[in-house]
């Protein structure tokens, strides 16, 4: 059986801040890509009821374990460019055997880039990632050389607690009522779908492979629109896997209390 062309994603599966971050981008993209498959109608009407979801979803989510959250990934962020700028300067230093041991570290961090711009479970895993990384191996002895072990266990702590946030956030959304939040996100969600069935079958019609390789000068606007949601697509179905085990880890806690 051949693969859709389009990365099949239950979007209203994903929690309401997920979801929101999700609508942010689709509409983004949508926008951007100026895809003449798109319905004008349908993206004027999805723009519509989104900005009656937006603020709703927006006042679900507030709690006081949200603006923590939001304060406890701000100091990981900074931690994280703290220990790059301190590792940069050692690149500076006239000690050779300091240079090198600063340029091996920079090698983890190039590889996880723009921290800020992920989402709260994708800067987790990379932080975490990261921290492993830097208690292991070559990384372990350089971290040793240069005498930042110390900040290696600010960065960890600080995201454990972010972790032990979040697990009391979903704990926090269990005992919560929902019924507002699904009639905001029912209309959006409807037109999402009309939307992603017609550029699904616009696709099919015209025969776009998007497993060959992508160039821009040669691309219709419906290919540039298909392959950018692919990539969003591919993004949040991860961060709903995430998401998935932690529910599963939150409903074992709880009957575990009865």
């Amino acid at each position: 059986m051949k693969a859709p062309l389009l990365v099949p994603l239950l979007h209203y599966r994903l929690r309401h801040e997920t979801f929101a971050q999700f609508m942010h981008d689709f509409l983004l993209i949508a926008d951007r890509s100026g895809a003449e498959d798109i319905d004008a109608g349908l993206l004027a009407r999805l723009h519509a009821e989104c900005d009656e979801m937006f603020p709703v979803l927006a006042i679900i989510r507030k709690s006081d374990i949200t603006a923590r959250l939001k304060e406890q990934d701000r100091l990981r962020d900074t931690l994280v460019y703290g220990f790059m700028m301190v590792v940069q300067a050692f690149r500076h230093h006239p000690d050779v055997s300091l240079r090198d041991a600063a340029g091996c570290l920079m090698t983890v961090f190039n590889h996880y880039r723009q921290f800020s711009r992920k989402t709260y479970d994708e800067n987790s895993t990379a932080i975490s990632e990261v921290v492993q990384e830097l208690n292991s191996g070559k990384f372990a002895e350089n971290v040793k050389t240069l005498g930042l072990g110390t900040l290696v266990d600010h960065l960890a702590l600080a995201n454990e607690t972010f972790f032990h946030l979040m697990h009391a956030r979903y704990i926090e959304e269990t005992k919560r009522p929902d019924v507002k939040a699904r009639d905001a996100r029912a209309a959006v969600e409807k037109t999402l779908g009309e939307i992603i069935d017609r550029v699904a079958a616009a696709a099919t019609l015209q025969g776009l492979d998007l497993e060959a390789d992508f160039d821009p000068a040669t691309s219709s606007t419906l290919e540039v629109f298909a392959r950018d949601y692919n990539a969003i697509a591919t993004r949040y179905k991860h961060v709903f896997s995430l998401e998935k085990g932690r529910r599963a880890a939150a409903k074992r806690e709880k009957n575990e209390k009865k």
